[in-house]
């Protein structure tokens, strides 16, 4: 009887010791699957932030340049009326694309 005793308290041992072990197993699973996803939602976060920052900077830039050209043309006409010296808009507009344009193309690099 005392044997039997024996087996079963050796058998409940190891049953409860899988059982810490799988326990500890799986825990040690979910926590990493938790961590994964977490991580790849944060990434996924960040990616669709950036993206978004980066298509509001290409607007702003491209509406600052289409901005920066419009006023220099404007401002050209008026001076083309006022001095009626037609090489002066070639030579400006040159150096409103160049030093406008300076900050855009710079960002694109």
């Amino acid at each position: 009887m005392k044997q039997r005793l024996n087996i079963i308290h050796v058998q409940d041992n190891t049953t409860q010791y899988l059982e810490r072990v799988w326990f500890d197993y799986c825990s040690v699973h979910v926590s990493t699957v938790i961590s994964h996803v977490s991580q790849q939602f944060r990434f996924l976060v960040f990616f669709i932030v950036t993206q978004w920052v980066v298509s509001v900077q290409w607007n702003y830039l491209y509406k600052l340049e289409y901005l920066s050209l419009m006023v220099v043309q404007v401002s050209l006409n008026g001076l083309k009326r006022c001095t009626k010296i037609c090489w002066l808009n070639g030579v400006t507009q040159y150096w409103s694309r160049n030093l406008c344009g300076f900050a855009y193309h710079r960002n694109m690099i």
